[in-house]
C-alpha cells in the first residue's frame, strides 16, 4: 500500500485527504459499496461514460493492488462498455461492502493503510499537513469509515472517471472482448487455455467463465491412468495427458446443441469419480490446463489463451499453493514435461492471446 500511495501522491499531486482515503477504501473493500441493483450498473455505466472527457487512446488501468481502477475516458464501444460492466458487478461480490461488513482481519488492514497514510504524510509526500490529515481521519474514523467522495480540487484537476475492479480482470480485457465479440454470432465459443503451471489458467477460465457464463474442463480430469504411465509415454512431450480419452469423450461433443458427459479421473484416489462430470448446455466451453492445444486434439477451438509466468514466481505460487514435498516433483517432473511439450510443438505461437 505505501508503494500505491506514493505513486498515486506523485501523480496527482492536488490530491487531499478526502482522495488518499478514498484510494485506500478502494484498494481494501473494492467498490461493492456503489452497487445498489446490479441490473442498473450498466445503466449508470453509460450514462458516465457520455459524461465523460475522452481521449483517442488505449483503454486505461491503474493498479491499486489487489484492485485497480479502469478508466471510462478512453472511446469505448457498447461491448467494452458491457464488459467493463459485468466485471464491475463480478469484482463487487469479492469484497465486503465497506467496513461495516467486512470480517475484522480486513478492518485491521484499513486501519493500518491509515496509519501508513499518515507516516507518509509526516515524511511530506502530500500537499497536505499532518494536522489537516489527522483532522481529517478523527472525523472519519468517528463516523465509522464511510465510503467517501473526491475531493474538489482532484475533481476539477484530473476529471477522474472510472470503475474499481478486481486487478486479475485486467490482463484478461483484451482476451474477453474477442470471446464476447465472436459468442455474439457463434451459437457455442470454444476457448483454450495453455500455459505454464502456476501461471493462472485456472483462476482465468473462472473469472472468464464468471464474466461470460459458460462450463470450464480441466485438463487436471485426463491425468493418466497408472496402467499407462509408462516410462516411454512419460518422456515423449505432450504424452503426460490421456489425450485418447479428451479426444472421445469430450472433442466429438463441444459442438453439440445439448450438454454432454465425460469421466473425470481423481488424483487423490487414482481412480475416475464415481459421477460422471456434466457440462450444461452453453454459449462458451472453456477448455482449461496444460496440454490442452496438444496437436493430436487438431483446431477444436475457437480462441486459444497462453499463460506465462516467470520461473521465480513460478516456484513461489507452487510452494505457496502445494508446499514444499510438491514442489520437488514440479521442479523435478512435471516442468520439465510441460517445458518439452511447450517447445517441441510451438504452443505459444498458436494462441490468440500471451498472457
Amino acid at each position: 500500500m505505501i508503494k500505491t500511495l506514493t505513486e498515486h501522491a506523485k501523480k496527482y499531486p492536488l490530491m487531499q485527504p478526502t482522495d488518499a482515503v478514498k484510494l485506500i477504501y478502494q484498494a481494501t473493500f473494492g467498490g461493492g459499496h456503489l452497487i445498489k441493483n446490479e441490473t442498473t450498473v450498466l445503466d449508470y455505466l453509460r450514462t458516465e461514460y457520455l459524461s465523460a472527457e475522452h481521449r483517442d487512446i488505449p483503454l486505461q488501468t491503474e493498479s491499486l493492488g489487489e484492485t485497480s481502477r479502469i478508466y471510462l475516458d478512453s472511446i469505448l464501444n457498447d461491448t467494452e462498455l458491457e464488459i467493463i460492466a459485468k466485471i464491475f458487478s463480478a469484482s463487487a461480490k469479492r469484497y465486503s461492502h465497506g467496513y461495516d461488513s467486512a470480517d475484522e482481519q480486513t478492518k485491521a488492514i484499513f486501519t493500518e493503510r491509515l496509519s501508513q497514510l499518515k507516516s507518509l504524510c509526516r515524511d511530506g509526500h502530500f500537499c497536505f499537513t499532518p494536522e489537516e490529515l489527522n483532522e481529517y481521519l478523527d472525523e472519519y474514523s468517528a463516523a465509522l469509515y464511510p465510503p467517501v467522495s473526491h475531493s474538489e480540487e482532484y475533481r476539477t484537476a484530473y476529471k477522474p472517471s472510472y470503475r474499481v475492479i478486481d486487478s486479475r480482470f485486467v490482463p484478461l480485457f483484451d482476451a474477453i472482448k474477442a470471446i464476447a465479440v465472436r459468442m455474439r454470432t457463434n451459437e457455442r465459443v470454444i476457448v483454450a487455455i495453455d500455459g505454464h503451471c502456476a501461471s493462472g489458467k485456472t483462476t482465468a477460465a473462472g473469472l472468464i467463465s464468471d464474466i461470460l457464463g459458460g462450463e470450464v474442463i480441466h485438463m487436471d480430469d485426463f491425468f493418466l491412468v497408472s496402467e499407462l504411465r509408462t516410462a516411454k509415454r512419460l518422456t515423449t512431450p505432450g504424452g503426460n495427458i490421456h489425450s485418447e480419452r479428451f479426444i472421445d469423450e469430450v472433442i466429438p461433443h463441444l459442438r453439440d446443441t445439448d450438454g454432454f458427459s465425460y469421466r473425470k479421473f481423481e488424483c487423490s484416489r487414482m481412480a475416475y469419480a464415481d459421477e460422471p462430470c456434466h457440462i450444461e448446455k452453453c454459449g462458451l466451453i472453456i477448455c482449461e490446463g496444460s496440454y490442452s492445444l496438444h496437436p493430436s486434439f487438431g483446431e477444436y477451438y475457437d480462441i486459444a489463451l497462453f499463460f506465462d509466468v516467470s520461473p521465480d514466481e513460478q516456484i513461489k505460487r507452487i510452494r505457496r499453493r502445494d508446499g514444499e514435498y510438491m514442489l520437488s516433483r514440479f521442479i523435478n517432473e512435471w516442468i520439465p514435461m510441460e517445458n518439452s511439450y511447450f517447445k517441441v510443438f510451438d504452443i505459444k505461437t498458436k494462441c490468440d492471446f500471451s498472457i
